[in-house]
């Protein structure tokens, strides 16, 4: 939780991407260990515990850009705009709803929150579920 909300400055409110706003691209994981100051064994723990999850997703692209090691390699990481939105929640991204819905990690898991995705005639959104409670 603490990393999410050390980032929450870097998620673009067009995608709800982790983003570099200084140089506008993806960050790897060096430059996510460097800006928060920590190893990149940890960082990636962190990426990956995430992932696991469903609060972070990464959307790769198979086409090869680029030969660089793993840890320098950028990565397109997104934020599960059911655990956090930073634009409307009437307008989603949506590839990233699409990925979301297919591969729900926090549903299966049965965990509930507020707000679900949904997909429909080519637009996504959340909708805030009625039966919700916080538990206290």
């Amino acid at each position: 939780m603490e990393f999410l909300v050390a980032i929450k400055y870097t998620i673009d409110t067009g995608i709800n991407a982790i983003i570099n706003k200084r140089t506008n691209s993806f960050y790897s994981v060096l430059d996510l260990s460097t800006e928060y100051n920590c190893s990149i064994t940890k960082m990636k723990s962190i990426l990956n515990s995430l992932q696991k999850k469903g609060v972070i997703y990464e959307l790769v692209n198979w086409i090869p850009i680029e030969e660089k090691n793993e840890d320098e390699r950028k990565r397109a990481l997104f934020i599960n705009p059911e655990v956090f939105f930073s634009k409307s929640e009437n307008d989603i991204n949506l590839i990233l709803a699409s990925t979301v819905k297919k591969n729900d990690v926090i549903e299966r898991n049965n965990i509930k929150l507020p707000f679900k995705i949904a997909v429909e005639r080519g637009s996504a959104m959340l909708y805030r579920k009625l039966n919700f409670k916080w538990i206290n």
